[in-house]
Protein backbone atom coordinates (compact mmCIF):
# COMPACT_ATOMS: atom_id res chain seq x y z
CA UNK A 1 0.00 0.00 0.00
CA UNK A 2 1.51 3.67 -1.26
CA UNK A 3 -0.38 6.57 -0.92
CA UNK A 4 0.66 10.10 -1.62
CA UNK A 5 -2.23 12.98 -0.56
CA UNK A 6 -1.77 16.28 -1.44
CA UNK A 7 -4.33 19.49 -1.12
CA UNK A 8 -4.97 18.31 -4.67
CA UNK A 9 -5.63 14.77 -5.65
CA UNK A 10 -5.04 11.49 -3.75
CA UNK A 11 -2.97 8.53 -4.93
CA UNK A 12 -3.39 5.37 -4.69
CA UNK A 13 -1.05 1.69 -5.33
CA UNK A 14 -2.03 -1.24 -3.47
CA UNK A 15 -1.83 -4.88 -4.46
CA UNK A 16 -3.99 -7.49 -2.92
CA UNK A 17 -2.30 -9.71 -0.69
CA UNK A 18 -3.25 -13.20 0.27
CA UNK A 19 -6.53 -12.12 2.60
CA UNK A 20 -7.84 -10.76 -0.84
CA UNK A 21 -11.67 -11.57 0.88
CA UNK A 22 -10.73 -9.79 3.49
CA UNK A 23 -9.08 -6.42 1.82
CA UNK A 24 -11.20 -3.99 0.93
CA UNK A 25 -10.57 -1.03 -1.73
CA UNK A 26 -13.98 0.86 -2.03
CA UNK A 27 -14.90 4.44 -3.35
CA UNK A 28 -17.99 6.43 -2.82
CA UNK A 29 -19.18 10.03 -2.55
CA UNK A 30 -17.97 10.51 0.55
CA UNK A 31 -14.93 8.31 1.07
CA UNK A 32 -12.43 6.47 -0.63
CA UNK A 33 -11.29 3.62 1.57
CA UNK A 34 -8.46 0.81 1.73
CA UNK A 35 -8.67 -2.00 4.46
CA UNK A 36 -5.77 -4.54 4.05
CA UNK A 37 -4.87 -7.44 6.30
CA UNK A 38 -7.31 -9.70 7.94
CA UNK A 39 -10.43 -8.82 9.92
CA UNK A 40 -11.41 -11.91 12.30
CA UNK A 41 -14.57 -10.87 13.41
CA UNK A 42 -15.84 -9.30 10.27
CA UNK A 43 -18.67 -11.90 10.27
CA UNK A 44 -19.80 -11.07 13.80
CA UNK A 45 -19.76 -6.88 13.12
CA UNK A 46 -21.97 -7.87 9.86
CA UNK A 47 -24.51 -10.07 12.35
CA UNK A 48 -24.59 -7.59 15.00
CA UNK A 49 -24.98 -4.25 12.98
CA UNK A 50 -27.25 -6.22 10.09
CA UNK A 51 -26.18 -4.40 6.94
CA UNK A 52 -25.76 -7.92 4.83
CA UNK A 53 -22.15 -7.52 3.94
CA UNK A 54 -18.45 -5.86 4.60
CA UNK A 55 -18.74 -2.68 2.75
CA UNK A 56 -22.23 -1.71 4.13
CA UNK A 57 -21.07 -2.65 7.60
CA UNK A 58 -18.02 -0.45 6.89
CA UNK A 59 -19.83 2.74 5.98
CA UNK A 60 -22.41 2.04 8.67
CA UNK A 61 -19.18 2.23 11.10
CA UNK A 62 -17.51 5.27 10.10
CA UNK A 63 -21.31 7.01 9.37
CA UNK A 64 -21.38 6.03 13.25
CA UNK A 65 -18.45 6.55 15.15
CA UNK A 66 -16.53 8.35 12.91
CA UNK A 67 -12.62 8.64 12.18
CA UNK A 68 -12.15 5.52 15.08
CA UNK A 69 -14.51 3.06 13.37
CA UNK A 70 -11.74 0.51 13.12
CA UNK A 71 -11.21 0.33 17.32
CA UNK A 72 -14.54 -3.25 16.80
CA UNK A 73 -12.00 -4.62 14.25
CA UNK A 74 -10.27 -7.71 15.93
CA UNK A 75 -7.08 -9.14 13.83
CA UNK A 76 -4.07 -7.96 11.71
CA UNK A 77 -5.16 -4.79 9.63
CA UNK A 78 -3.98 -1.74 8.60
CA UNK A 79 -6.15 0.77 6.30
CA UNK A 80 -6.72 4.50 5.04
CA UNK A 81 -10.30 6.20 5.22
CA UNK A 82 -10.35 9.89 2.76
CA UNK A 83 -13.32 11.36 4.15
CA UNK A 84 -13.89 13.75 0.93
CA UNK A 85 -15.58 16.97 2.29
CA UNK A 86 -13.49 17.74 5.12
CA UNK A 87 -10.63 16.43 2.84
CA UNK A 88 -9.60 14.78 5.30
CA UNK A 89 -6.56 11.81 5.50
CA UNK A 90 -7.21 8.73 8.15
CA UNK A 91 -4.49 6.15 8.45
CA UNK A 92 -4.76 3.26 11.14
CA UNK A 93 -3.28 0.16 12.13
CA UNK A 94 -4.26 -2.64 14.89
CA UNK A 95 -3.96 -2.30 18.32
CA UNK A 96 -1.02 -4.75 18.49
CA UNK A 97 1.23 -2.53 15.52
CA UNK A 98 2.13 -5.97 13.39
CA UNK A 99 1.14 -4.33 10.33
CA UNK A 100 3.32 -1.84 9.78
CA UNK A 101 2.36 1.54 9.07
CA UNK A 102 5.04 4.46 8.07
CA UNK A 103 4.39 8.24 7.20
CA UNK A 104 6.39 11.29 6.26
CA UNK A 105 5.44 14.97 5.63
CA UNK A 106 6.78 16.65 2.53
CA UNK A 107 6.12 20.10 1.10
CA UNK A 108 3.16 19.08 -0.98
CA UNK A 109 1.78 16.83 1.52
CA UNK A 110 2.11 13.28 2.99
CA UNK A 111 2.94 10.06 2.17
CA UNK A 112 1.92 6.96 3.45
CA UNK A 113 2.72 3.76 3.05
CA UNK A 114 3.08 0.11 4.24
CA UNK A 115 6.85 -0.48 2.95
CA UNK A 116 9.61 1.84 4.50
CA UNK A 117 11.20 1.40 1.00
CA UNK A 118 8.90 3.10 -1.15
CA UNK A 119 8.69 6.39 1.01
CA UNK A 120 12.68 6.35 0.42
CA UNK A 121 12.19 5.81 -3.21
CA UNK A 122 9.44 8.28 -3.51
CA UNK A 123 11.78 11.39 -1.82
CA UNK A 124 14.46 9.78 -4.36
CA UNK A 125 12.51 10.27 -7.18
CA UNK A 126 12.09 13.36 -6.22
CA UNK A 127 14.80 14.72 -5.09
CA UNK A 128 13.54 15.51 -1.58
CA UNK A 129 16.54 15.67 0.93
CA UNK A 130 16.84 12.40 3.85
CA UNK A 131 18.69 13.36 6.80
CA UNK A 132 19.85 10.34 9.66
CA UNK A 133 18.16 9.98 12.59
CA UNK A 134 20.65 9.75 15.10
CA UNK A 135 17.90 8.61 17.85
CA UNK A 136 17.07 6.16 15.48
CA UNK A 137 20.06 4.83 14.71
CA UNK A 138 21.19 4.56 18.72
CA UNK A 139 17.78 2.76 19.61
CA UNK A 140 18.68 0.09 16.56
CA UNK A 141 22.43 0.07 17.61
CA UNK A 142 21.78 -0.34 21.84
CA UNK A 143 18.53 -2.45 21.85
CA UNK A 144 18.40 -3.98 18.41
CA UNK A 145 14.98 -2.47 17.53
CA UNK A 146 12.82 0.80 16.96
CA UNK A 147 11.38 2.55 19.75
CA UNK A 148 8.57 4.85 19.74
CA UNK A 149 7.79 6.18 15.96
CA UNK A 150 11.78 6.40 15.11
CA UNK A 151 13.16 5.25 12.03
CA UNK A 152 16.71 5.35 11.07
CA UNK A 153 15.63 8.34 8.97
CA UNK A 154 14.23 11.43 10.58
CA UNK A 155 11.62 12.14 7.45
CA UNK A 156 9.96 8.80 8.31
CA UNK A 157 8.33 8.01 11.01
CA UNK A 158 6.04 4.46 12.07
CA UNK A 159 2.52 4.61 13.35
CA UNK A 160 3.07 2.93 16.38
CA UNK A 161 0.17 0.34 17.64
CA UNK A 162 -3.09 1.51 18.81
CA UNK A 163 -2.78 4.86 17.25
CA UNK A 164 -4.34 6.04 14.31
CA UNK A 165 -2.92 9.12 12.12
CA UNK A 166 -5.17 12.39 11.07
CA UNK A 167 -3.72 14.57 8.18
CA UNK A 168 -6.18 17.94 7.21
CA UNK A 169 -5.22 21.04 6.04
CA UNK A 170 -1.60 20.03 5.94
CA UNK A 171 -1.74 19.48 10.09
CA UNK A 172 -0.47 16.13 10.77
CA UNK A 173 -2.10 14.73 14.23
CA UNK A 174 -1.97 10.92 15.90
CA UNK A 175 -4.61 9.94 18.16
CA UNK A 176 -5.03 7.14 20.53
CA UNK A 177 -7.62 4.70 20.05
CA UNK A 178 -6.57 2.00 22.03
CA UNK A 179 -4.30 1.44 24.96
CA UNK A 180 -3.44 -2.31 26.38
CA UNK A 181 -4.95 -3.13 29.71
CA UNK A 182 -2.76 -3.21 32.66
CA UNK A 183 -4.01 -5.35 35.61
CA UNK A 184 -1.82 -4.69 38.55
CA UNK A 185 -1.77 -7.29 41.55
CA UNK A 186 -1.08 -5.87 44.99
CA UNK A 187 -2.43 -8.93 47.30
CA UNK A 188 0.58 -10.91 47.27
CA UNK A 189 2.30 -10.76 50.46
CA UNK A 190 5.94 -10.61 50.28
CA UNK A 191 6.77 -14.02 51.63
CA UNK A 192 4.98 -15.73 48.56
CA UNK A 193 6.74 -13.21 46.37
CA UNK A 194 9.49 -13.84 47.54
CA UNK A 195 8.83 -17.49 46.91
CA UNK A 196 7.70 -17.42 43.63
CA UNK A 197 9.83 -14.92 42.26
CA UNK A 198 11.07 -17.22 39.05
CA UNK A 199 7.34 -17.20 38.11
CA UNK A 200 6.05 -13.60 38.51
Amino acid sequence: MFIKYTTEKLECEFTKGKFFNDEIIFENNKYQIILKGVILNNTDLINKYGKGNWEKTILYLIDSFGNSFFKFFIGSFSGILYIKDTSTLISFTNPTGDQKIFYAKTPEGIIISSSYKSIIQHFNSCNLKLNLDKNGAYYLLTYGYMLEDFSLIEEIKRLTAGNYLEFQNNSLKIHRYYRLPTTVQNNLKENDIIENIDFL
